[in-house]
């Protein structure tokens, strides 16, 4: 039977039978076993933000050697207290496990595993290779059917140069190294905040629990961590999810998460990850369902709604218009249907379309440049930008790079070419209801941003909301638009949630508009009621990130840096910083990147950057 849906307080162990799809019911894992060995295996945890549960620091030990966390029975540490504690054993537990973890890949003890417990628990024993589960998936047309790209596998140690096997380790430990040399200085600085917001602020007004339970997803990525405080500030209960292989995700420690979940990966095991989001639902009689999904996982979460009981409801496109939408060819195409603006493009299937298409723009004397790029998301090509026309053999140079990575380019990894545009970027975001725009934000933007601020640009607002009603579409969509003389052209769509709801910080309607939109969407769907960002909202940032542009650019004077340093710390608003809920900020420095690079620190990846908006680090053979 399922548990008593009246025992709100969550346990670190929890029984759950995923009885969807088969009959038999499988119990939930106990939190320090992040292996799925089971294909309907779920990982179930209870939260540690602060409001729920405290630990002391010999139980958080404990816990790191993989014994069941439990909160400190009548403990009298304070949440913030516990959390620094544990930081602390964090890091002199991971430095144990370096050591020894180093010596065991010496003498290739370490079998490869994606499965965070031999980093964890290295020093004390050596586990077995996880086994990667058979990807399944319900029974669909083959056309909807989400495919995973084809990981490329790792390199052997063996085959690598000495400099690729220590260069990006190098810059694994230099970065681990940099960060904490700010903890005692950050560590500081958030605690005069608190003291001071809590001698002179105004309060923080708890708002009054509505009885209603909201499972948000993606729970690695800061747009999750808005949309759980938009919620709870609503009065919800937020069921926060993520996979195992983050399990240290900064959102979990923050007041509005009520309880944290890691489920199987969708893409490796649909069926698994189905059947647990399934029996969480169940097990928490939640109303609603927030998919904030990586590129990848979009199309997984598309299939949530047809799994949910009756009465959860998803915010997530239907399948089959998150494959259109996805499709950049497709998607120009419904927009020049409509006559909505949008520049030339064309899918390229193979090494040989690419030379056609350049043999034909030379043949043409065609003089605008058409950016080259893989149709799937591709974090460590997004940025190369490569333009036809071209000599041959440079393009065949790049062709055989990609290939080589794997990335391309056939009839089952297409690629695109797309009309280079010039002028501004822009990114939009809108929650939609029966083609009806609910909320909306636009910024300027660029090709890897870390800034937001509504810029309300009313062309784009107006193709948005063209397209959006012209389709009945209903879910969550993000267009990327470049303006060129004055016209905002289309340039892809992204069918799911963009970073740039973060300009929604201080703007409690959009807690609303998430969870009264699907059911009453007439209240946000005029001119006048049509959720956008406050005036007075201030442009978001990642502090680290513009401390780190503002320190280390060429070109600026010490009086521009400092004033850049300024404005980072003191006019704009740090993405994860709420002097109401400062754990979350000091968990993603200090925990959550850490443990990332700790694990390129013994994988040994190329990585290009640390990218904190979305939490995770752009690294080869990542996700």
């Amino acid at each position: 039977e399922l548990r008593n849906p009246t025992a709100r307080t969550p346990s670190p162990t929890t029984t759950c039978p995923t009885t969807i799809m088969d009959k038999s019911p499988t119990t939930l894992m106990k939190v320090s076993d992040f292996v799925y060995t089971d294909e309907a295996d779920v990982t179930s945890e209870a939260s540690f933000s602060s409001d729920e549960s405290t630990a002391s620091l010999s139980h958080w030990t404990s816990a790191i050697n993989d014994v069941e966390i439990v909160a400190a029975a009548g403990t009298s540490t304070s949440g913030a207290l516990a959390f620094l504690e544990k930081i602390l054993t964090t890091v002199v537990l991971t430095t144990r496990t370096t050591l020894t973890m180093a010596t065991m890949h010496m003498h290739d003890e370490i079998p490869k595993s994606e499965s965070l417990q031999s980093v964890l628990s290295a020093a004390e024993t050596v586990f077995e290779a996880e086994a990667e589960p058979a990807q399944t998936s319900p029974a669909r047309k083959p056309a909807l059917e989400p495919v995973a790209a084809a990981a490329k596998p790792a390199e052997p140690e063996a085959t690598r140069s000495l400099r690729d096997m220590i260069e990006g380790r190098a810059w694994a430990a230099a970065s681990m190294a940099s960060l904490y040399a700010t903890m005692g200085p950050v560590l500081c600085g958030v605690a005069a905040s608190v003291v001071l917001n809590k001698l002179f602020g105004k309060g923080e007004h708890a708002p009054a629990p509505n009885g209603k339970t909201v499972i948000v997803t993606g729970g690695k990525m800061t747009k999750s961590l808005v949309i759980c405080r938009a919620l709870k500030a609503q009065g919800c209960r937020v069921v926060l999810v993520e996979t195992s292989k983050y399990w240290m995700v900064a959102t979990r420690q923050s007041r509005s998460v009520d309880r944290f979940v890691t489920v199987p990966v969708p893409e490796k095991d649909t069926d698994a990850f189905l059947k647990a989001i399934r029996a969480l639902a169940i097990e928490e009689e939640a109303c609603l369902y927030v998919p904030v999904c990586s590129p990848v996982a979009s199309q997984y979460e598309a299939l949530v709604a047809d799994v949910l009981p009756e009465g959860c409801h998803s915010w997530s496109l239907s399948p089959e218009m998150v494959q259109t939408l996805d499709d950049k060819v497709e998607f120009g195409r419904m927009a020049r249907e409509l006559n909505l603006p949008v520049p030339d493009s064309r899918r390229i299937c193979s090494p040989a379309d690419a030379h056609a298409f350049n043999n034909e723009l030379h043949a043409k004397g065609e003089t605008r440049r058409y950016v080259f790029k893989n149709l799937n998301y591709d974090s460590m090509h997004r940025l190369d930008l490569f333009t036809m026309p071209c000599e041959r053999e440079k393009l065949q140079a790049y062709i055989d790079k990609v290939v080589a990575a794997e990335c391309g380019i056939s009839v089952e990894q297409p690629w695109l070419v797309q009309a280079f545009v010039n002028g501004p970027e822009y990114s939009s975001s809108a929650l939609v209801k029966d083609g009806q725009v609910l909320a909306f934000t636009d910024n300027e933007a660029s090709i890897s941003c870390f800034n937001y601020k509504h810029a309300a640009h009313p062309q784009i607002r107006g193709w948005v909301e063209t397209l959006c009603k012209a389709h009945n579409i209903s879910g969550i969509i993000c267009i990327d638009f470049m303006v060129e003389d004055g016209t905002a052209l289309a340039i892809e769509c992204n069918p799911r949630f963009s970073s740039n709801n973060n300009s929604f910080y201080n703007n409690e309607r959009y807690g609303e508009a998430l969870l009264k939109g699907l059911s009453e969407p007439a209240a946000f769907s005029s001119e006048k009621t049509q959720v956008q960002p406050l005036a007075e909202a201030q442009e978001v940032n990642w502090l680290f990130c513009d401390a780190y542009y503002a320190l280390s650019k060429p070109g600026y004077s010490m009086r521009e840096r400092l004033g850049q340093l300024y404005t980072a710390c003191f006019v704009n608003k740090d993405a994860y910083f709420d002097v109401n809920d400062p754990l979350p900020f000091l968990a993603l420095h200090y925990l959550h990147v850490p443990v990332l690079l700790m694990r390129n620190l013994l994988r040994g990846n190329k990585w290009a950057k640390i990218d904190l908006c979305i939490g995770k680090m752009t690294e080869e053979n990542g996700d």
